[in-house]
């Protein structure tokens, strides 16, 4: 898999960061659309009751798995892409985290030598960092969450799946 983010292995600075933050931000809303194109039903945003537990969506003609756990859904394409897409999302789909951030870059990067704790930590130095820049801002109802300020990225062109359309 090719992001337009990973130029060589190394953690990634803040600006790299809101990059690969808005190529996350991108895949959740057309992973969500899909999912509630086929699930229309599903409607308690709150506890996710009548929501599917598992199940498999077809995005773009690749084969995505999807499977819920306590603070959302995780999203896994045929090809290694991982979007764990945050519980937020009836409000948004522009809610990031360290933890959600770090597994994209390192499912992107398998057999990367970066800890996953040094990794999480660089990721939530550099969200701080665009929140006091005022390009995020804190989720009052998740402390360790960010919401996006800047504009949606498409997914990059070098991406495995086309760009999204505007």
């Amino acid at each position: 898999m090719r992001n337009s983010f990973i130029s060589q292995p190394r953690p990634p600075d803040p600006g790299e960061i809101l990059a690969i933050a808005l190529e996350v931000e991108a895949w959740q809303r057309e992973l969500l659309d899909a999912f509630f194109d086929q699930h229309p039903h599903a409607v308690d945003f709150q506890w996710l009751l009548d929501f599917p537990k598992t199940g498999t969506l077809a995005v773009r003609g690749e084969r995505w798995t999807y499977t819920k756990h306590g603070l959302g859904y995780r999203f896994s394409a045929s090809w290694g892409c991982v979007i764990d897409v945050h519980n937020h999302f009836k409000n948004s789909c522009r809610i990031i985290d360290a933890h959600r951030l770090a597994e994209y870059f390192l499912a992107a990067l398998p057999g990367t030598a970066h800890g996953v704790q040094d990794l999480h930590a660089r990721f939530e130095q550099g969200l701080r960092a665009l929140e006091s820049q005022g390009r995020l801002r804190k989720v009052a109802t998740a402390p360790n969450a960010w919401e996006l300020i800047e504009s949606s990225a498409p997914v990059p062109s070098d991406a495995r799946l086309p760009p999204l359309e505007r």
